[in-house]
């Protein structure tokens, strides 16, 4: 049979024409899920760029799932339950009674109305995802508000009473509100020292740089760090942040690979060699092909040459065990247990209670700056007459039992039975009003006789209560 081959097939493009086998570009396949690359975070970590940290922290806030609850954790471990408590400075006095009166009363107004324990855990979780806290404390409408303040126009060099001091600039208004109406509208929703103060700085005709800085009244300002230096705390888990994204997209990318399928039709050839069908005939037997298999993940290649099959494929279980380690090295980074989070077979539970233990302790200091701001506060309201100091208990959500129990234990020798029900959850200045409304307007404790009382006080016989006379 003589050859019908009058000139020899262009493979090659064949291939381009008719859809063949393609040569995918991996990295086209990968999506940048990260508003950051990897060497942006590096440059921001190591030349300490705050400003540009803290975006960071935010923008991984809402696209991270693990940091979220990894904030989420640190903000709401303490419950912040607290005592407050008249100090004795003079032994052979003792306290003064009449004067103790008046205080406690001015405390447990201000106590009640600023919300201790949520105002604070608000502040761990702005501390946690921006690095510090600016606040101003005002009392508006009988009730106390504490209104943030712009981080990026604020600043602390020195601390005033043990207490780091908030100065603000000034320009924030000049390069935010340049209609005049609506900078007075700015200034009557801030306390009246920011008129003063931003007056002070426009009437300001010196060559002073830091003219527009100003000293905001610490009687009222907050402002509150878990890292000394006011970068993100968990700041170091950015890159692992972004490994693990670019590890579920090259998963991703091998999930779609392992479902690609090749179809080898040969061309005949001939005793010599030579193909022996028209270029024109397999280009038909191609495209016909090419039409029968309608599965886009299946390729056709048309070809005189003998084909090897290739796996597409590969193990998942070594890319399962990747993702794993990229997941694990987020809460590695950030000094956490992942058994907090999820369950994982690279995690046991034997150093869990550990762990979490050494997470109640990331607070100590922010819970110990909290706590010398409210006693300057209380300082402030109570003036030279009388000392009172707050004490936070230390419980969390995880201690709370143990600690309970060690009020209780305390009480039951003497010790302070306020501790004890405080740590149960209420409020210290609710416990009396509690006890009050229950005792001698309810009449509860009267009213409810506890089982075990009544079996003490008459034994019941099996053949009375057959009877009926129990």
């Amino acid at each position: 049979m003589k050859t019908k081959n009058k000139s020899k097939i262009n493979f090659a493009e064949l291939n381009t024409k008719f859809g063949g086998v393609y040569a995918l570009d991996f990295s086209s396949t990968i999506k940048q899920n990260s508003a950051y690359t990897i060497d942006q975070v590096y440059n921001a970590l190591n030349s300490k760029d705050i400003q540009t940290l803290i975006e960071m922290s935010n923008y991984f806030f809402i696209a991270s799932g693990q940091y979220r609850r990894m904030i989420n954790h640190i903000a709401t471990l303490h419950t912040y339950s607290y005592i407050y408590t008249p100090i004795i400075t003079d032994f052979a006095k003792g306290l003064n009674y009449k004067k103790l009166g008046t205080s406690i009363d001015k405390i447990t107004d201000y106590l009640s109305k600023s919300q201790v324990e949520a105002t604070n855990k608000y502040i761990a979780f702005e501390c946690a995802i921006n690095g510090t806290f600016y606040g101003y404390e005002r009392d508006i409408d009988n009730q106390i508000v504490l209104q943030e303040l712009p981080p990026s126009y604020c600043r602390t060099k020195y601390k005033i009473n043990g207490n780091y001091a908030i100065e603000f600039n000034f320009k924030f208004f000049d390069d935010n509100y340049r209609d005049t109406n609506l900078k007075q509208q700015a200034f009557d929703m801030l306390p009246d020292e920011f008129l003063s103060l931003y007056n002070e700085y426009k009437s300001d005709t010196s060559n002073n740089k830091e003219k527009n800085w100003k000293l905001l009244n610490p009687d009222f300002t907050r402002c509150h760090r878990i890292v000394p230096d006011g970068t993100p705390f968990l700041a170091g888990t950015f890159p692992d942040l972004i490994d693990l994204c670019e590890f579920k997209e090259i998963q991703k990318a091998k999930s779609k690979l392992e479902l690609y399928r090749i179809i080898v039709q040969k061309v005949p050839i001939d005793d010599n060699g030579e193909v022996s069908l028209e270029q024109d005939e397999v280009q038909d037997l191609h495209t016909a092909t090419r039409k029968m298999v309608t599965n886009k993940q299946v390729e056709i290649i048309t070809s005189p040459l003998e084909t090897t099959s290739i796996d597409l494929s590969n193990k998942g279980q070594k890319d399962t065990d990747i993702l794993a380690d990229a997941t694990a090295s987020i809460y590695d980074s950030a000094g956490m247990s992942q058994v907090i989070f999820n369950n994982s077979k690279n995690n046991g539970l034997a150093g869990l209670k550990y762990s979490v233990t050494l997470d109640e302790s990331i607070l100590d200091d922010f819970i110990a700056q909290c706590q010398r701001w409210y006693n300057y506060k209380l300082s402030l309201i109570t003036g030279k007459s009388i000392k009172f100091e707050l004490e936070f208990l230390g419980i969390t959500r995880n201690n709370k039992s143990d600690m309970i129990d060690v009020f209780r234990t305390s009480a039951t020798l003497g010790g302070s039975v306020m501790a004890m029900l405080v740590a149960t959850g209420i409020p210290q200045y609710k416990v009396l009003s509690l006890l009050d409304f229950e005792n001698n307007f309810l009449h509860i404790k009267d009213k409810m006789i506890p089982l075990g009382f009544i079996f003490l006080i008459k034994p019941i016989s099996v053949k009375s209560l057959r009877d009926g006379k129990g």
